[in-house]
Parts: C-alpha cells; sequence; structure tokens
C-alpha cells in the first residue's frame, strides 16, 4: 500500500503514520491479533521485533467469512484479509432507509410479530487506501 502510485505515477505515502486497520473474517481473528499485538516475532523462535506491532489494529468482519453467503451466492473466505488506510479509503455504508420496527401481536393465536424495514448499500468512491489478499499467496488480480 504505502508503494501505490497516482494516475500520473507519483508515490501517494498512504499506511504511514499508524492508522491502518486489518479486516479479517472470525476464521482469522485470533492470527490477526497476534501477529498485530505481540511485541516479538510471532509464529517464530527468533527473538527478533515484530514490526507489524502496532502498526495497525484489528477489526473482525464477521460478513465476510466462508460460512457467509451474499444475496448472489456468492460465499466469502475464510483466508482473505484486507487493508484499509483510515481516512482515505473510499469504502463508504450509506442508508437509503433507516431501520424501522413495527410489531403487533394477534392474541387469538397467542402471536407476536416483529417487522424490520431498511434499505441500505455498501459501496466505495475509489480504489484508494484499501488493499486485499486472497490469504493463499496470491493477489486479487491475478
Amino acid at each position: 500500500m504505502r508503494e501505490s502510485k497516482s494516475g500520473t505515477g507519483k508515490t501517494l505515502a498512504i499506511g504511514y503514520n499508524d492508522n491502518l486497520v486489518l479486516m479479517v473474517p472470525n476464521a482469522l481473528d485470533k492470527e490477526a491479533v497476534i501477529i498485530t499485538g505481540s511485541t516479538k516475532r510471532s509464529g517464530t523462535p527468533n527473538n527478533d521485533l515484530n514490526w507489524y506491532s502496532g502498526k495497525c489494529s484489528v477489526f473482525v468482519n464477521p460478513w465476510i467469512g466462508s460460512d457467509v453467503t451474499d444475496v448472489f451466492g456468492n460465499t466469502g473466505s475464510a483466508t482473505a484479509w484486507y487493508l484499509l488506510a483510515r481516512n482515505v479509503h473510499g469504502l463508504k455504508h450509506i442508508w437509503d432507509v433507516r431501520p424501522s420496527y413495527k410489531m403487533w401481536e394477534d392474541e387469538d393465536k397467542n402471536t407476536l410479530y416483529t417487522q424490520v424495514y431498511m434499505s441500505c448499500k455498501s459501496t466505495w468512491k475509489h480504489w484508494l487506501g484499501y488493499w486485499a489478499s486472497q490469504g493463499t499467496g496470491a493477489g486479487y488480480s491475478s
């Protein structure tokens, strides 16, 4: 991400000042916290400094895992991870209609009904400040 270039080929200097968020599915929660929070290099007997320690925070997104299927039938991944630069990435969540709730009771059937109506979308303005990995050693662009 630090090597990202603008359309004119200039380095954008994104990903500095410890303003990164590592977004992972539930399956990678523990590993992500260990990698980003350990003071020593994780997973090795080396006593080296963990370069990733304190550089980014971890956000576990329950909607991107392999156990989730979207409305188009696509499933997420248990290995993919995403790196977001705060205040740079263009990911947006937009409410068309915020949730409204309605409840009523049918005493004849001894049933309580609940209705929730909402409309929203997730989208992005641009690709800057966003990096994705399949988590298998292959990039999404390959």
